[in-house]
């Protein structure tokens, strides 16, 4: 059908049970690092991509640089002056804006890496970090650049790479979700020449972010702590079993998807859970019975 008058296509900020959900995955896989449990996701909340969440106030093509969260994303932990931006732009061939960064409280010993999903940035999910309350914790989220998206006619939104179509089957971007493989490894490298193990790092999103966050994951050369896909699927999935690392298959992997998600269908993410549990050590695939978000009209 024509796609004239369909507003175009952007993913909002999904505001998860987060200390129910996500406050389970968080300590069950640094204390799983510590040696303390085998199965990093064994308790966590069946749940995590769930429950209501406001819409995204960026447009197409108009979309302003992020700015820091301040107040909302902070806690008693979390004061505002911890909320920052990472130094160092240009990361990309695409103009990526700076990641939202809130200091850990505590001693850092561990950081989390999250990316947000298509039309959003990391403001939009930077209050998980006061909403987790854990001190000793770094948490950054990046912020894709705008670039022209072919299944909105070309608007420039923020994206990580190119949505060209809404079937599974659908060309994928390959330059755009290597790209953001590339930015994702690079925080990756940061955080340990900053003394932060590997095996202290997780790395996730939303929807598009959760894709590239686990394809970031199963190209990695080491094993992560755990990657966590919220409403997301499997990208790249014609190289992923050539380009897997030991490293990729040895993270262990934590997926959740809504039943009536009618934005990223639950057998997309499903089936997509199927295929990298097959190539991997350890994945857990949790549905819910939410939706991917209440404002969006085309299936992605």
């Amino acid at each position: 059908p024509s796609l004239g008058n369909i507003p175009p296509l952007h993913e909002t900020t999904l505001k998860l049970p987060l200390v129910a959900a996500l406050a389970a995955l968080v300590l069950c896989v640094f204390t799983a690092a510590e040696g303390v449990q085998s199965s990093p996701f064994a308790n966590t909340h069946p749940e995590a991509c769930t429950k209501n969440h406001p819409s995204c106030s960026s447009r197409a093509g108009s979309h302003p640089a992020p700015t820091a969260p301040g107040v909302k994303a902070t806690s008693q932990n979390t004061q505002p002056q911890d909320v920052l931006r990472a130094r160092g732009g240009g990361r990309t061939a695409i103009n990526m804006p700076d990641p939202v960064i809130v200091k850990p409280s505590a001693k850092h010993t561990a950081s989390i890496i999250w990316l947000h999903g298509l039309g959003d940035s990391g403001n939009g999910w930077a209050s998980a970090a006061s909403e987790l309350k854990f001190p000793w914790v770094k948490w950054i989220f990046p912020s894709a650049g705008d670039r022209p998206v072919t299944i909105n006619m070309g608007a420039r939104m923020p994206a990580w790479a190119d949505i060209k179509g809404l079937s599974p089957d659908a060309a994928e971007d390959e330059e755009g979700t290597m790209e953001t493989r590339g930015l994702v490894h690079k925080l990756i490298a940061e955080e340990i020449a900053s003394g932060i193990p590997p095996s202290r790092i997780v790395i996730g999103g939303f929807s598009q972010g959760g894709a590239m966050a686990g394809f970031a994951a199963l190209t990695y050369g080491e094993a992560l702590a755990g990657c966590f896909i919220l409403s997301g699927y499997l990208t790249m999935k014609g190289k992923v079993p050539t380009m897997i690392t030991e490293g990729g298959k040895q993270t262990p992997y934590w997926q959740a998807h809504g039943q009536q998600d009618p934005v990223v269908p639950f057998l997309f993410g499903q089936v997509s859970a199927q295929i990298v549990k097959s190539m991997v050590k350890a994945l857990e695939f949790k549905p819910s019975h939410h939706t991917h978000t209440h404002t969006h009209t085309h299936t992605h």
